[in-house]
């Protein structure tokens, strides 16, 4: 993963400084769907022996808002599609903690919602930030807005946080979101 950490980090327009702090990216198209990538994500996370916790559990900031964008085709009326959009996200959520065990504690976090000193802290106390996919555009837009971008840029280059993108959440990190136009 290291050096496909360095090789995407200088291919998103983030500086290759992944060396300072070892972190890396895991870039999927389906998130953690294959026992291939279950095994590399669980050897790119820091061993809950380094965790200065007492818990000694990884933090994982699960970030859903690609999933929340509204959907024009929606028959529903727009509350109760954001209702049922935040349902599914929360669900995705528990059992992504489900899947990964109990050495894990995963935190959603909508970045539509959630911004600045706030969203850093939620970061900033993760080891592992999981960007699920939907509609990149307006994940764009909020990672632009709230700040996520540049928070989550120094966690990966700087302190060795491990980078995972779902579809529009790996899309994010390259020069251009133009392939999730690709049909």
């Amino acid at each position: 993963l290291a050096s496909v950490s360095k090789s995407a980090a200088s291919s998103a327009k983030w500086p290759d400084r992944t060396h300072e702090g070892q972190g890396a990216l895991l870039l999927t198209s389906n998130g953690l769907s294959t026992q291939p990538l279950k095994q590399a994500f669980f050897e790119a996370v820091p061993d809950t022996t380094t965790v200065s916790r007492k818990d000694g559990r990884i933090r994982v900031a699960y970030v859903p808002t690609a999933l929340l964008a509204p959907s024009p085709d929606s028959t529903r009326s727009p509350g109760d599609a954001k209702r049922r959009r935040r349902y599914q996200a929360n669900k995705r959520a528990r059992d992504m903690e489900a899947d990964l065990g109990p050495s894990f504690q995963v935190t959603s976090v909508d970045i539509a919602e959630v911004a600045g000193a706030e969203l850093e802290d939620v970061l900033r106390g993760s080891e592992c930030v999981y960007v699920d996919g939907g509609n990149t555009f307006y994940l764009l837009y909020y990672m632009q807005q709230s700040g996520f971008g540049d928070i989550v840029q120094d966690m990966v280059c700087r302190e060795g946080a491990l980078y995972v993108g779902r579809s529009a959440g790996s899309i994010i990190t390259g020069q251009s979101a133009s392939t999730a136009l690709w049909k």
